[in-house]
Formats: structure tokens, sequence, C-alpha cells
């Protein structure tokens, strides 16, 4: 075995060793990103419910009170509006 073939196998071995490392590193970073970006989608989804629930509620009271007047029958214990969002 010569020098030469010592260096070119010691080179080739290191850089399977280096590339190996990037691998592992790169892996890393992509697998933390996506759990990352999961999360902050569901921290959003969240907010975004919490903020248009009112709303939402308000507008099937709204539109309950349009049906039953429609109907002629003013009474509410019959339905509530937030019994759509339990």
């Amino acid at each position: 075995m010569t020098a030469a073939s010592f260096r070119l196998k010691y080179a080739g071995a290191a850089f399977l060793v280096a590339l190996l490392a990037v691998s592992a590193v790169a892996a890393l970073l992509i697998w933390r990103h996506y759990a990352e970006t999961d999360a902050l989608g569901t921290l959003a989804e969240q907010a975004a419910r919490e903020r248009l629930a009112p709303e939402l509620r308000a507008r099937a009271a709204s539109a309950m009170r349009t049906f039953r007047s429609a109907r002629g029958n003013d009474s509410t214990a019959s339905v509530s509006p937030d019994a759509a969002f339990q």
C-alpha cells in the first residue's frame, strides 16, 4: 500500500463522514422547520377560531331572530344559537 493510496482512502472516508454529518444536520433542520410550521399553523387556526366565534354566534342569533319573526313566533326559549357551537 503506497502513501498516495492511503491518502486517497483517508480523504474518501473523511468526505463520506462530512457528507453524513451535513445530511444529518440538514435532516434535523428540515424536521424542525416542519414541526414549527405545524405549530404556527395550529396557533393561527386557534386564534382565528377565538376571534370569529363571537361574530358567528351573533350572526346565528340574528338569523334565528329573523327566522322566528318571519314565522310569527317571537319565542326565544325553544332553541339556543350557542347549541351549534358546543
